[in-house]
């Protein structure tokens, strides 16, 4: 599988990215200390379990590097948990090499995004930084986007119950732009249904970065989950 890896990158990854090798789950947090790689790739297939542990850990100790997963499983569950750990991509085994290319503009997304989190954070961590020691913390507003009335009002209904969330209100997809330049949520809860759904998510995401959304579907599949996280979902909800 190395030995595919290598390849896969120097055919269609170019310069971008470059294997340094393969290593053992145990022996992860050494490597990276040593070797300091920006990205590290974490193959689910044989040990799952053990490999979602991985992810977890390189999150935590060094988060300033990017993830990726990859499985010839489709279990969309294990793909929704190794996203909810923080991973930038999941690919299949059997479309690595048609996935690549865009996986590393995710790479290079997620390399700023780090980029800008660590500026600010030295901003704010400066002598004389104008932010308050006391923050008001506010409920956040949640634009619920389906065709679906009755289950519009259900999640809204849901919504109501969380302390740090309020509704605002229910749209149809037609209208969710309009509603969202309107009322500038915090949260965008989209019923998935459709691929027109998908494109709204994509639409949203680059038109309004600092939105965060949520999709949900009674019939998700390991291939949709996977489109949702990479248009920029920030979770998936059956």
């Amino acid at each position: 599988k190395l030995h595919e890896i290598e390849q896969l990158l120097h055919e269609c990854a170019g310069d971008k990215l470059q294997c340094e090798g393969l290593v053992r789950p145990e022996e992860v947090v050494k490597t990276i200390e040593r070797n300091q790689p920006e990205v590290v790739w974490v193959d689910l297939t044989n040990r799952p379990i053990r490999a979602l542990s991985v992810i977890a850990t390189c999150r935590q100790r060094f988060p300033s590097i990017s993830l990726l997963a990859s499985g010839d499983d489709h279990d969309h569950l294990l793909m929704r948990t190794a996203y909810r750990l923080g991973v930038v991509d999941f690919m299949e085994t059997a479309t690595w090499k048609s996935d690549l290319p865009e996986t590393v503009g995710r790479i290079d997304a997620d390399r700023i995004e780090k980029k800008k989190q660590l500026e600010r954070k030295t901003t704010l961590s400066k002598p004389g930084s104008t932010s308050s020691s006391v923050a008001v913390v506010e409920a956040l507003s949640v634009l619920i986007v389906t065709d679906d009335k009755t289950k519009g009002e259900e999640i809204s209904a849901l919504v109501q119950t969380q302390s740090r969330l309020k509704s605002s209100g229910v749209v149809d997809c037609r209208k969710a732009m309009e509603r969202l330049r309107l009322l500038k949520p915090k949260i965008v809860w989209i019923d998935v249904s459709s691929d027109s759904k998908l494109e709204l998510l994509r639409e949203i995401r680059k038109s309004y970065p600092d939105c965060k959304l949520i999709a949900s579907s009674e019939t998700p599949d390991f291939a949709l989950l996977n489109e949702c996280f990479r248009a920029g979902v920030a979770d998936f909800l059956d």
